[in-house]
């Protein structure tokens, strides 16, 4: 995560962030807890879109 923050991949970086808190979810198996990350995860990935494209677009 380190690498693709530094590098300014931040699709790689929001990726792997999702994949590490979603393992934590299927280990905890509280169903509750996954909904609502679900619902939550959604709206986070509107805003990971919005700082990649400011990203991208900002540091040419």
């Amino acid at each position: 995560m380190v690498g693709h923050f530094e590098a300014r991949r931040l699709a790689e970086y929001f990726g792997r962030n999702q994949q590490i808190h979603e393992g934590i979810l299927v280990v905890a198996r509280n169903e509750t807890l996954m909904v609502q990350y679900r619902s939550l995860a959604t709206q986070v990935r509107r805003t990971w879109f919005v700082a990649d494209m400011t990203a991208t677009c900002c540091n040419k």
